[in-house]
């Protein structure tokens, strides 16, 4: 199934660049290296936190960090009055700006993740509920979770933006709009499939989609609230196998890749902004990528073998694990999944690692265009069975 392997890009340039740090007068409360050896790695965080500076990394690396910063504090030279007023607001609010940016809401767990719970573990599975298409299914009783904010419960482990919310509610909205089955019409057995495979690419109107991806890495500054959103949507809106039945493989397995390039992308985005750690604003790291893990091992059984395109699943997972984040509980089994897999073989790993953050974005999506549009562009409304006007009229917020 998939094709020969073509060289691969340069690395590619987007990033969100921050106001640099800028020096700051002496607290009072600056440390010698001898002094932090002597304190645990709680204490050597909080401290980092006290001075808006990252605070993950090993003990040698946070040590290393408050004694450079210590450095540019005691050696700075004086400013005028007004140009260290605003230096210094502009690096202690940096962080949190970006940061006050993810707003978390709670959502009920999936009936994907409720069924494949039900495989994993042998339970009888009900096949009607398993082909209903309602996604609310297993929503709207009194214990409904829904849209409420983290602070309400927040030992639960579903969790998703307001706007990766609005972007999921988007994508089911538009593949309910290409579901021939609900209109009780009939055209090919593979129309649905390829309906989603437009959605999964669009951009038209506020539609996410790669597309919409794409628009946000040509800024000069691109958000990274939004692009997270878009991958949110993704994450949590692949279906089970029927996209997987497509009949052209070769632009599904294209699709997977170029899912992994932007994954990638984005992630390398949260690594240059300090945002890939245990306590990054950005609460669902772990859990969205289990999603597309869950996603990648659900086209490989489709197949029957290990797609060497669909590796960047593992290797997202060995990227971040390194930055100290946790996979545990959600996805269901993704713990035990990950020690079966053998996620340690580093070396393999750390070279797809480096693979596919060399890949750059502008370059795989203009081949993947290039190979799979059908007319200016990929995506469209080729596969909507309901006019422009039909679907705003239509269209309600999901949940």
């Amino acid at each position: 199934m998939p094709r020969a392997k073509r060289p691969l890009a340069e690395v590619d340039g987007n990033a969100i660049n921050l106001p640099p740090s800028a020096k700051r007068k002496s607290t009072g409360q600056e440390k010698s290296a001898e002094q932090y050896w002597s304190m645990n790695k709680a204490r050597l965080q909080a401290t980092l936190r006290d001075r808006d500076l990252p605070v993950s990394g090993n003990k040698d690396e946070l040590i290393s960090r408050l004694t450079a910063h210590d450095g540019e504090t005691t050696g700075s030279k004086k400013q005028p009055k007004a140009a260290s007023k605003a230096a210094s607001k502009a690096t202690v609010n940096a962080q949190p700006a970006i940061a006050d940016a993810f707003e978390f809401i709670t959502i009920c767990r999936p009936l994907d993740d409720e069924l494949r719970e039900e495989w994993k573990t042998g339970q009888e599975i009900d096949d009607e509920r398993e082909e209903e298409f309602d996604p609310k299914l297993s929503c709207g009783n009194k214990s409904c979770v829904c849209r409420h904010p983290v602070s309400e419960n927040p030992d639960w482990p579903w969790t998703i933006t307001k706007a990766g919310y609005e972007s999921k509610g988007r994508l089911l909205f538009e593949a309910r709009m290409r579901n021939q089955d609900l209109f009780g019409e009939y055209f090919y057995s593979h129309f649905n499939d390829y309906g989603f495979q437009e959605v999964v690419e669009n951009q038209a109107g506020h539609h996410p989609g790669i597309l919409a991806l794409n628009s946000e890495f040509r800024k000069k500054e691109p958000s990274l609230p939004k692009l997270w959103a878009l991958i949110e949507g993704l994450a949590f809106t692949i279906p089970g196998d029927t996209w997987y039945h497509m009949d052209d493989p070769a632009r599904l397995t294209d699709t997977f890749r170029l899912l992994g390039t932007a994954v990638f992308s984005v992630l390398t985005l949260l690594e240059q902004n300090n945002l890939l750690s245990p306590e990054s604003p950005v609460k669902n790291i772990a859990l969205v990528l289990g999603c597309f893990r869950n996603a990648a091992e659900g086209f490989n059984a489709i197949g029957g073998e290990q797609e060497e395109d669909l590796v960047w699943a593992d290797a997202e997972i060995e990227w971040v694990q390194k930055y100290g984040i946790r996979f545990k509980d959600v996805p269901f089994g993704i713990e035990d999944e990950l020690a079966d897999a053998d996620l340690q073989d580093s070396d393999r790993l750390g070279s797809e690692i480096d693979k596919w953050k060399a890949r750059n974005w502008a370059t795989e999506l203009k081949d993947f265009s290039s190979r799979h549009r059908t007319g200016k562009s990929i995506g469209g409304q080729n596969y909507s069975l309901r006019t422009a006007k039909e679907r705003r009229e239509q269209w309600r917020p999901w949940g």
